[in-house]
């Protein structure tokens, strides 16, 4: 009898790790399919379409002024709660950024399904960023998808 638990036991902690894996090879097919080339994305609430790049495949990319520490300072600075530099994955928070030709937020999509007062948190801390250096493309200011994640503990 014994032993029959603990294959039940060992079956569903197996089903809820293959589920977290599929969760996270998901998410990476998503990330990784974005390329240089142009993307139409239709912006959420509109019928306008935009170009797009993926700003990870441009050499010129766009970045927070400041760079990546001056991004992490934003959070914490401006965050409800505690922001954490490491990866922490019942509390992370994985997203989108659409940003325009001048760096402008134009947009953002949440990835990730965490705790919903984390992901409104992050929605929020997005509506206050400020402009970005914009990416260019053969020296000109071009549209991005850039792939951003908040930690938070």
């Amino acid at each position: 009898m014994r032993e029959k638990k603990s294959i039940v036991l060992i079956d569903s902690e197996f089903k809820i790790i293959m589920k977290k894996i599929a969760t996270v090879l998901l998410l990476l097919v998503t990330l990784f399919s974005y390329g240089q080339e142009e993307h139409i994305i239709p912006l959420h609430n509109s019928k306008k379409r935009i170009k797009e790049y993926s700003n990870r495949e441009l050499k010129d990319k766009a970045e927070f002024i400041g760079g990546e520490q001056e991004l992490l300072n934003f959070y914490k600075k401006n965050s409800k709660f505690k922001i954490s530099p490491f990866e922490k994955h019942e509390s992370s928070v994985v997203f989108i950024l659409h940003l325009d030709e001048y760096g402008e937020v134009l947009n953002h999509e949440v990835l990730s399904k965490t705790n919903s007062k984390f992901v409104i948190e992050a929605r929020r801390l997005i509506d206050l960023m400020p402009s970005w250096k914009p990416a260019t493309l053969d020296g000109k200011p071009v549209k991005v998808a850039v792939f951003q994640s908040i930690f938070f503990e």
